[in-house]
């Protein structure tokens, strides 16, 4: 398996990839809102990495992990961390994890959705420590003025001790 950058070419199979895990009820992301999820990112502060693997049929992009490097103070972030349904459980997660704390470095927030709970428990098992939490809506949620029923983002931070451990 290979990790690397993503690049144009990749946002068709990682959009697919995408769709695939939130049919498979694997992750959350707000209804409406992973259609644009993707492709608008590849900008100078955002980094897209997929994993890839040789598979018989031919290369494969079995996972994808974000990462947002904005200019100071905002802290980087890793988020957006997705392995296809078929891959699980073979520390895809882990790797492409790893390599997104190594890309961001010291002081790297994490933030996923709590209805999200394979996540969280994913990144709760990395050490990874609750900050914060803030509410979040989805477009149709908006529109429709249904805001009694948050769907809350929750920002964890990943301890220096622990970033030494996953990069060591």
């Amino acid at each position: 398996m290979e990790i690397r950058a993503a690049t144009l070419e990749d946002l068709t199979p990682v959009g697919e990839l995408l769709v695939a895990c939130l049919n498979a009820g694997v992750g959350w992301l707000p209804e409406g809102d992973y259609s644009r999820n993707i492709p608008y990112r590849m900008k100078p502060s955002y980094a897209l990495f997929v994993a890839e693997r040789n598979e018989s049929r031919g290369k494969v992009i079995a996972g994808f992990v974000e990462c947002v490097r904005e200019m100071p103070p905002h802290p980087p972030e890793v988020s957006n961390l997705f392995v296809h349904p078929a891959f699980q459980g073979q520390r895809i997660g882990l790797e492409l994890f790893r390599h997104a704390v190594r890309y961001c470095g010291l002081g790297t927030l994490v933030s996923t959705y709590a209805r999200n709970t394979s996540a969280r428990k994913f990144f709760e098992g990395q050490g990874c420590v609750e900050v914060g939490r803030a509410p979040t809506y989805s477009l149709t949620d908006f529109m429709s003025g249904r805001t009694d029923d948050p769907n809350w983002r929750i920002t964890y931070v990943v301890p220096q001790d622990r970033i030494a451990a996953l990069v060591g």
